[in-house]
């Protein structure tokens, strides 16, 4: 049986984003070098998704509520990890604290990793977590084997709280697919076109959830005093979020909606 990798992510794959496209890399990347890829879900992925992650190396399994500490996602786990016998555990979205570390040392998997999304609220100040605390979150993550901060801000959070012993966390930056990029020169200009962009203004961009965790009224209050200096810039924050007609109207509100797409 070929070693395997097993990946435990916390969303629902709707459709082929940033998640879909590492999951679809990182079976490649292990069929290469003779791994089994098993990416489970917390929903069944759409069809189109489905077939994007479809490979020789490749098993998709569900499972339903894998963030809730209850007794049915627990078994259902257990169930996987003896069917699969995965070398390497990797859990995304899922919460920081559970027990599928101790599961999966359990069922011998040498290697658990946990990387951590989490989006800080914008008002978020990381604070030294209380001794009890500290303590119970390492010994319930003692099997893990490292935790993968995304990004630098997200490594100075855990090392303030101490939920996490800082030899143990490393950081991998998320990272861009850049195979599919429009290189001919032409996608810029369209879609400056597009969103009535005049080709001669600076242009800021912002790529994300459009959620309050993602900055967006430090964005706002920004582009506000750039716009007072400099009334040329114009500014673009692409993406789909709850939030997104309360930010449009707050721009509005701002006299900025010229200025702001």
């Amino acid at each position: 049986m070929n070693p395997t990798v097993l990946s435990l992510f916390d969303i629902e794959p709707f459709r082929i984003g940033g998640v879909e496209m590492f999951a679809r890399e990182l079976s490649s990347q292990l069929a290469e070098r003779g791994w089994r890829s098993v990416l489970c879900f917390s929903r069944p992925p759409a069809e189109a998704v489905r077939l994007y992650l479809k490979g020789p190396n490749v098993a998709i399994e569900v499972l339903s509520n894998p963030s809730c500490l209850g007794w049915q996602p627990v078994r259902e786990f257990s169930r996987l990890l003896g069917r699969y016998r995965p070398q390497i555990l990797h859990l995304q979205f899922t919460p920081l604290l559970s027990l599928y570390p101790w599961l999966a040392r359990l069922h011998s998997v040498r290697g658990v990793y946990f990387t951590d999304h989490w989006s800080r609220p914008a008002s978020y100040v990381a604070r030294r977590a209380a001794l009890w605390k500290r303590v119970l979150l390492n010994s319930i993550n003692l099997p893990m084997t490292a935790l993968v901060a995304v990004s630098d801000y997200n490594r100075r959070c855990l090392a303030a709280t101490g939920l996490m012993p800082s030899e143990r966390v490393r950081t991998i930056y998320d990272a861009v697919d850049l195979f599919h990029a429009n290189t001919d020169g032409q996608a810029g200009p369209a879609f400056r076109r597009k969103h009535s962009i005049p080709l001669e203004c600076p242009l800021v961009v912002q790529v994300s959830w459009i959620i309050p965790e993602k900055g967006f009224p430090d964005l706002l209050e920004a582009a506000r005093l750039v716009l007072a200096q400099d009334p040329s810039v114009r500014f673009a924050f692409v993406g789909e979020g709850t939030y997104r007609n309360q930010y449009m109207q707050q721009t509005r509100d701002m006299g900025l909606q010229d200025q702001v797409t």
